[in-house]
């Protein structure tokens, strides 16, 4: 019990750092797409871009962005998600689908060379940018999550009907809530997260479309299947070809319970691993502090 309570302290704590942060909010029009972003830190301070995980937006690096003292963390609302627009139709999410955007914005900010910092979906997709732009990417650096769940080549078939069969297909309206709070639990219930963490996500993620009644802003099309998926050995191949600094931290209750994510990691011969306890959400909870000290200790060692 007396665990419990400490954990639950910190996570309050954590939760208080969200709320004292000071962050910019930014947008612009990116690749005909209105993008949406939080800036935290010095401008002067080291790039950091990052990118968070599917179904949620830049507001879960709202608790870790403020204690990166000496980076320049830009958080990008990805397309669909959060404050940003939609694809239009027939545009899909796929993971490789927003790297385009993400290279625009970077060259909207300025920013030649700049670290990537990727949570869950987000990890995923900063492991194709940081092979196929390393030129760009100084460091990478994944919070529980670096590859794609895989599909056997076999299977590309069925997926690919599966795909054609959801695009197609009537889909039902919105689901609508009398109050944030109502959204926060249902978000809680659909997933392994916890207050602490859905709290922000949920917020920001959030709209009110009328008098009392408040909507998902994401783009229903995200929960669609996808055209093509990687195999092993896609993803066997974007590991073995990483080739800047990076770090990889798993969260023992989330993704680094699964031993083929640490399997197919350890393949990687310019990958850091490191293991902590927590959950998926890891970095929005009382292990943001942890998290913040091992990526700047990351970022300083790594710079020589």
């Amino acid at each position: 019990m007396a665990g419990r309570l400490c954990t639950i302290a910190l996570a309050k704590s954590a939760r208080r750092l969200f709320l004292n942060s000071t962050a910019v909010e930014n947008s612009a029009t990116i690749n005909g797409l209105d993008l949406h972003w939080l800036e935290w830190g010095p401008s002067d301070g080291e790039p950091v871009l990052a990118l968070h995980g599917w179904l949620d937006n830049a507001a879960s690096f709202s608790v870790l962005s403020p204690l990166l003292k000496n980076c320049r963390v830009v958080a990008i609302d990805l397309p669909g998600h959060g404050l940003s627009g939609h694809r239009k139709p027939p545009g899909s999410y796929n993971i490789w689908d927003d790297l385009l955007d993400i290279l625009a914005l970077v060259d909207h900010l300025g920013w030649q060379e700049f670290n990537c910092l990727g949570h869950s979906r987000g990890a995923i997709i900063g492991l194709l940018l940081a092979v196929t732009q390393a030129d760009r990417v100084q460091r990478y650096i994944a919070l529980d999550g670096i590859v794609a769940q895989a599909l056997a080549a076999t299977e590309a078939p069925s997926q690919l009907a599966r795909y054609l069969r959801d695009q197609r297909r009537s889909r039902k309206p919105a689901a609508k809530y009398s109050s944030i709070e109502q959204a926060i639990q249902t978000r809680i219930k659909a997933g392994d997260i916890s207050v602490i963490a859905a709290e922000p996500i949920v917020e920001r993620g959030l709209q009110l479309v009328s008098t009392g009644v408040w909507q998902w802003r994401s783009d229903s099309r995200l929960r669609l299947a996808s055209a093509f998926k990687m195999s092993s050995e896609h993803n066997l191949a974007f590991v073995q070809q990483l080739a800047v600094p990076s770090l990889l931290l798993l969260a023992n209750q989330g993704i680094g319970k699964h031993p083929e994510v640490l399997t197919i990691a350890e393949m990687a011969s310019n990958l850091s691993i490191s293991h902590l306890d927590g959950s998926h959400h890891f970095h929005m909870e009382s292990q943001a502090p942890d998290i913040a000290q091992l990526i700047e200790e990351f970022l300083l060692e790594s710079a020589y």
